[in-house]
């Protein structure tokens, strides 16, 4: 059995020795998807020189604080037959401004003399202007040939405003890890039934694994229900393979029960093991392997079927690995714990917890069994002990995960 930490170096390791492939995909697609190259600016935005405010476009070098309006710009106005010798334009918002001018007043900050038919004739500045007053400049947002994005970049909903102003409608990207996710056991009977028949119980653990794994940016299917037969199992993960998936996720049948088919399963193929039990609390069945099927190697990772060691499995081992395929990485924070606590000492232990943001502390919670799921409802975070220590205090520093968080 290994430690956790350990687990986790041998996850990193696995998931940068696999070769990406990319696709391109229209912009409106790429949030939260990984950038395949690096992207420059293609052009200056602004694109020209155009006014920040409502105003006066003056050359402000001039000593003059009264001047005659010579005509009116409005945005999207073409100014290519404007006069050079025009001294002072009236201008409104976005519109391109004429060489000759390097400043524009607003128009709260003059005293305007109007002619007969209420048109801005002449103007006098209440107060002297400087040089790129109220002036968006050529290239001040982005500057053609400079650096926009690095290869290996997350897209953010901010980024998408870059790219649409830049003209960029398409991106080459990392293709989405495709998972298929597999529940076992013959107890375990589909959410939507009413009535459950003795020694029975709803799936709980798919919906959660498959809504998360989405989150997290992979593109995910559920392969259904394997009772507890090897033969059964093993062709479903053939059919997996056929399909081209890159990682199968299954729960349950993964301890050392007469009924824990799926690591006989794993070990019978060919196939690399990495690791089978972690030194951690719940979930310490987990299983991680690489399976060769239809002669294309694919990532398996076998949950324990309880439901909270799923979930530990999903957030502190699979996820893990997605955002290191992603380039990205999961975030723990230290935060004051309120509550002492005892914990076994040599294990990694993953308790249900519950934040306050405004007062920086945590809250372990009651109920920390591994089929509870009525006490997970109340909790919005992890606490993570690590195995050196069996007791924290009330005021202890601990690392804190909080759930969901990084799956956005």
């Amino acid at each position: 059995m290994i430690s956790y930490k350990e687990a986790l170096n041998i996850i990193s390791e696995q998931v940068q020795l696999i070769e990406r492939k990319t696709e391109k995909v229209k912009l409106i697609d790429v949030l939260n998807r990984v950038l395949a190259e690096d992207l420059n600016v293609t052009e200056n935005i602004p694109s020209f020189n155009n006014s920040a405010m409502d105003g006066y476009a003056i050359n402000c070098k001039t000593a003059s604080l009264e001047f005659n309006v010579d005509t009116v710009i409005a945005a999207g106005d073409d100014i290519s037959k404007v006069s050079k010798d025009f001294k002072c334009v009236e201008i409104m918002t976005g519109a391109p401004i004429p060489e000759q001018f390097n400043a524009v007043v607003r128009s709260e900050d003059v005293v305007v003399f109007k002619n007969e038919e209420n048109r801005s004739k002449k103007i006098k500045i209440k107060s002297s202007a400087e040089v790129g007053d109220n002036v968006r400049f050529c290239g001040s947002d982005f500057k053609k040939d400079s650096v926009l994005f690095n290869k290996n970049h997350k897209l953010t909903m901010q980024d998408l405003m870059a790219l649409s102003a830049l003209g960029i409608s398409e991106v080459t990207v990392y293709k989405k890890i495709r998972v298929a996710v597999i529940s076992t056991g013959s107890e375990v009977v589909s959410a939507d039934i009413k009535k459950l028949e003795d020694g029975k119980i709803r799936n709980s653990t798919s919906y959660y694994l498959l809504a998360g794994l989405r989150k997290m940016g992979a593109e995910v299917e559920y392969w259904g229900n394997v009772v507890d037969n090897e033969v059964t199992f093993l062709k479903t993960l053939e059919a997996i393979a056929i399909a081209n998936f890159d990682m199968v996720i299954s729960t349950g049948a993964v301890s050392v029960g007469k009924f824990d088919f799926v690591t006989k399963v794993i070990k019978g193929l060919e196939s690399e093991l990495f690791f089978h039990k972690v030194a951690i609390r719940p979930g310490k069945p987990i299983l991680f392997s690489k399976i060769n099927l239809n002669k294309k190697d694919i990532f398996f990772f076998g949950l324990p079927g309880n439901p909270m060691a799923s979930v530990v499995g999903l957030n502190f081992f699979v996820e893990p690995f997605i955002n290191k395929y992603n380039f990205s990485n999961s975030k723990v924070y230290n935060f004051k714990l309120e509550n002492s606590f005892v914990k076994p000492m040599g294990f990694t232990t993953f308790f249900k917890a519950k934040v306050d943001l405004e007062n920086g502390s945590v809250r372990i919670l009651d109920g920390q069994a591994s089929f509870m799921i009525s006490s997970f409802l109340n909790a919005n975070a992890f606490v993570i002990l690590n195995s050196e220590k069996d007791v924290v205090k009330s005021g202890d520093k601990v690392e804190t995960y909080l759930i969901g968080e990084s799956y956005v």
